[in-house]
């Protein structure tokens, strides 16, 4: 089943204490606005994705819409699906390895000072005023990455990028060590003019043959450029509307 710590301090050793199931880990503060700190992370609750907790949940969720800021730091490996709550920022300060899918949920900037690898898919939410830069030259993600709402969005990755989707209001620029394949719609929601970049060192690829693909503005223009080392490939189903 599944297993809730509602917590201000997070305390478990290593050696006497384990945390085992095949269902949801939710770990949260008690205290509305109380930090978060991942590992080696600055927070008043420090959740330690150590020893302590076995592999085989089918879930880990860090935080609630009521809490602090999140620092992940120090080397963070994630080997169940994984996400992370919060009414304000989060920040990774150490490489970080999701061995599954990530969730980035916030009301304020998301940025990294290290590089991030994801197997699964990665889904992140920043809100409409607020923007992700997770544009370290280390990142790899292997599933599709969606922004489902941001400001200005910074992705980049060391080679394939898959993006499954972008929602934001200002700048968002893709940029990709190999290919980048836009594998859902992109859509500007307010603010003024923007740009949309798709920069790949190879090829670039629109595909809607499975599910049309529609670019598009809701509020002032926005412009797009694709620069590829190799092929622009637009296939059927593809609307680009930049208004």
């Amino acid at each position: 089943g599944d297993i809730s710590l509602i917590t201000d301090r997070l305390g478990l050793s290593v050696t006497s204490a384990h945390l085992q199931s095949t269902g949801a880990l939710n770990i949260k503060p008690y205290t509305a606005g109380t930090s978060i700190g991942v590992n080696s992370g600055t927070g008043a609750l420090n959740v330690n994705f150590g020893a302590a907790f076995y592999d085989g949940f089918s879930e880990i969720i860090v935080g609630d819409a009521t809490s602090g800021t999140v620092t992940i730091a120090g080397s963070t490996t994630l080997n169940d699906s994984t996400s992370f709550i919060t009414n304000s920022t989060i920040s990774i300060d150490g490489i970080t390895t999701a061995n599954e899918n990530l969730t980035l949920t916030s009301n304020g900037p998301i940025s990294q000072a290290e590089g991030l690898s994801v197997t699964g898919t990665t889904s992140i939410t920043a809100g409409s005023a607020n923007n992700i830069m997770l544009n370290d030259v280390n990142n790899d993600f292997t599933g599709a990455v969606t922004i489902v709402s941001a400001a200005q969005v910074s992705i980049n990755d060391i080679n394939n990028l898959t993006i499954g989707g972008i929602s934001a209001s200002a700048d968002q620029t893709i940029t990709a060590g190999g290919d980048i394949d836009l594998a859902g719609d992109v859509s500007k929601t307010s603010g003024t003019a923007s740009t949309l970049t798709l920069d790949a060192s190879g090829n670039i690829s629109l595909d809607g043959s499975s599910t049309p693909i529609t670019v598009s503005s809701s509020s002032n223009a926005l412009n797009v450029s694709l620069l590829a080392g190799g092929q622009v490939v637009l296939s059927e189903n593809i609307t680009i509307n930049s208004n």
